[in-house]
């Protein structure tokens, strides 16, 4: 961006670069992502375990404005009433939960597959980007044949990561979403052959991504010491 200031009649330019996502298609480019919002992925469980509180805090029971009592002695409140209508309330939302169909889509999921039929699983990644731990957590866990009853969820999403991974864009990220994916479904992904081939063929990307990452680390690290002895 070039921008035009006039200061004692005198043209000032200013240039503003703004750096691209990606320098070249063939360089692996890392995310802008900050690290915190995909480092933890995989211990996001032990992260719970640490901040849950020891002891849960139970709410004292509301009595209602007008307690009936009980005649005798020492007079007590009637308590039978209110927890009969408990019971009933409760009996009420089981059945009414009983009648909801088993599976839950979410809205994540939904969006998943309409980008994958769109073929646009990029701008997806994109959104997926500005979620934070918890919730990336909850999202990849949601597309399991648990809650979808189908793999057809599962196989987008791994979709959508081996096509990022071929665009050699957000390495990290792929890399993180891709473990926190394995370690959420690894009982459905061992019984499923479809997802156990597809989740191989990934593997083999990301590891020849990082292989040849790794020579070009190698030879810039040996060019670097070669110099720096030289110039001793």
């Amino acid at each position: 961006m070039i921008t035009s200031e006039t200061d004692n009649s005198q043209n000032i330019l200013e240039y503003r670069y703004k750096s691209p996502e990606q320098i070249s298609t063939d360089l692996i480019t890392l995310s802008s992502v900050a690290s915190y919002q995909w480092k933890n992925l995989l211990q996001l469980d032990l992260i719970r375990k640490r901040n849950k509180p020891k002891e849960v805090l139970e709410k004292p029971t509301v009595a209602p404005f007008f307690l009936p009592s009980i005649s005798g002695l020492e007079p007590k409140f009637d308590l039978s009433k209110k927890q009969d209508n408990d019971d009933d309330e409760m009996r009420a939302s089981i059945s009414n939960e009983k009648s909801i169909s088993n599976y839950l889509i979410t809205t994540f999921a939904q969006s998943l597959q309409q980008h994958f039929h769109r073929n646009n699983l990029t701008e997806f990644f994109q959104q997926m980007k500005s979620l934070g731990p918890s919730k990336i957590d909850a999202e990849i866990r949601s597309i399991g044949i648990e809650s979808t009853g189908t793999i057809d969820f599962m196989l987008y999403f791994l979709r959508m990561i081996e096509t990022i991974i071929e665009s050699n864009c957000n390495f990290e990220l792929c890399n993180a979403y891709m473990g926190l994916f394995i370690k959420c479904h690894t009982e459905t992904i061992c019984k499923n052959e479809k997802l156990f081939e597809r989740i191989d063929s990934i593997a083999k990307l990301i590891n020849d991504k990082w292989y040849r990452l790794q020579r070009s680390l190698d030879r810039s690290i040996s060019l670097i010491e070669f110099l720096r002895n030289a110039l001793i």
